[in-house]
């Protein structure tokens, strides 16, 4: 029993520091095990960072082009619209030529009275001029109401004027008034008809009232 204790103590101190890089080599082993979870752990973060990266990109290049579809869309859309309106105001330029290239003989076919002397009321500002107008154009008045019913007598007088092609200037002269408040009239006139920004109001007269 005794020798038995002693090879197992001479046993033991012979082969101690073989124990010992056992137990140390197990450390060593643990070590490369959390050193390689944490490299698979590192790599898996990595990864999914460029996965989110990559989706970042994908999206904003997605919103963008869908921006720039849009936006062709609607320049295309407007551009459109812009030929159309262009098209339309072509085509009643055209007409109001044609009607204005055949006023002076509608205007001389007139019966009740004739236009130079119709003219010459209007040039020197005589009492009688506008109702020898209504009498060239007995619906004048009448169009006008139907469009707007608050026009009153200086209105009518003012838009006959317009109507003979008389500018602002001449206006002005005529009715003893500065050159501002006639344009300041007609800027009531054009609200009062409702009558749109590039609309010649004159043109809109020949066109509405004859």
């Amino acid at each position: 029993m005794i020798t038995l204790k002693i090879f197992l103590l001479h046993f033991i101190f012979y082969n101690f520091p073989f124990f010992v890089q056992i137990r140390n080599l197990k450390y060593d082993f643990e070590g490369v095990e959390k050193a390689i979870r944490f490299i698979m752990s590192s790599r898996s973060n990595t990864l999914s960072q460029l996965n989110k990266m990559t989706m970042f990109i994908f999206i904003v290049c997605l919103i963008f082009a869908i921006s720039l579809a849009i936006f062709y869309i609607l320049k295309s859309n407007k551009n459109e619209i812009l030929i159309m309106e262009m098209d339309k105001r072509l085509t009643q330029k055209r007409y109001l030529i044609s009607k204005f290239e055949s006023e002076g003989d509608v205007l001389n076919s007139i019966n009740c009275v004739d236009m130079e002397i119709l003219l010459n009321f209007a040039k020197t500002g005589d009492s009688n001029f506008y109702s020898k107008f209504l009498e060239s154009f007995p619906l004048f008045e009448k169009k006008l109401l139907l469009v707007s019913p608050s026009l009153n007598f200086n209105d009518f007088v003012l838009l006959a004027y317009i109507y003979l092609n008389f500018d602002s200037k001449e206006i002005a002269s005529i009715s003893f008034r500065s050159i501002r408040t006639v344009q300041n009239k007609k800027y009531l006139l054009r609200k009062k008809l409702r009558l749109n920004t590039n609309e010649n109001i004159s043109f809109w007269l020949k066109e509405n009232c004859f």
